[in-house]
């Protein structure tokens, strides 16, 4: 039995007019570099740095030019209601102050002096992810954009 996915066709939808990360620059966020609707490039910026969390956590995910979405994931999991993680997001973010470093090195070393706070807000976050059901709120999202233009999910194996 096969299991269908619309968050790669999604995500490649979003993107199909540029890269979505020229958005994100280190002088703010510019969402009219790609013609994506605004709510559709947030919730892409909420999905596309779960791989860094997956793999370096909060710390890992800040480090990098993906840290540069966190005030947008913060955005699109409010477009995706789910208030937990939205929540978490916030709390993230606030710790930097007034104003969100988008330039890399500096939320880097912002971060390294901080890990553990950061370890704590990446274990709170997927805690909250969880809770608010994320995986398949945000499935339903990526179907009901793709149904509305006709993209075809992806099928996977089992």
């Amino acid at each position: 039995m096969a299991r269908e996915s619309y968050c790669k066709p999604f995500l490649d939808f979003v993107g199909d007019s540029g890269d979505p990360y020229g958005c994100w620059q280190v002088d703010g966020f510019w969402p009219d570099r790609v013609e994506a609707e605004i709510e559709h490039l947030l919730v892409w910026g909420a999905e596309i740095g779960l791989s860094y969390l997956n793999n370096g956590g909060m710390v890992g995910y800040l480090q990098f030019i993906s840290g540069r979405t966190l005030p947008e994931k913060e955005r699109g999991f409010g477009v995706l209601e789910c208030s937990r993680s939205e929540r978490i997001c916030r709390m993230t973010r606030e710790r930097f102050g007034d104003t969100f470093p988008r330039t890399d090195q500096q939320r880097s070393e912002f971060v390294s002096a901080d890990e553990a706070f950061f370890d704590e807000c990446g274990e709170k976050l997927w805690a909250a992810m969880e809770a608010d059901e994320y995986e398949r709120v945000a499935e339903e999202y990526y179907k009901a954009v793709c149904v509305a233009h006709s993209i075809p999910p992806r099928v996977y194996p089992r």
